[in-house]
């Protein structure tokens, strides 16, 4: 075991050790990162959150902003996500490409009782 006079630095000066104003936070953050309700919301962000941005970034071109400022970058994001969930949508009620030039004929109602009176 050394003596404290020689683990002490050589120069008269001694030893500067810096903290960030924010370390006690961000220690509190990392004892949080080992608890399961951690682990499980990085499981369920992979899962849910993560494949999202995928797409957008691939798909949508949210790699590169086309318009500047914060604003302007928030509206960019939010017209992604609106066509994101608009094709979501459209996906759930069954609209979807069709398989041939006339195939949107069979996206049509099958009762056509309706247009009888017309054509009566």
């Amino acid at each position: 075991m050394r003596s404290q006079e020689t683990s002490c630095p050589a120069s008269g000066r001694g030893r500067m050790i810096h903290r960030s104003f924010s370390a006690d936070y961000l220690e509190k953050v990392r004892g949080y990162h080992a608890t399961g309700a951690y682990q499980k919301a990085m499981r369920k962000r992979q899962v849910w959150v993560e494949p999202l941005f995928a797409e957008a970034k691939e798909w949508h071109g949210l790699r590169r902003l086309r318009l500047r400022g914060l604003m302007n970058a928030n509206i960019q994001g939010l017209l992604v996500a609106a066509g994101q969930n608009l094709k979501r949508l459209l996906a759930a009620i069954g609209w979807g490409r069709r398989h041939a030039p006339c195939g949107s004929l069979l996206a049509l109602p099958r009762d056509l009782e309706w247009l009888s009176p017309a054509y009566g």
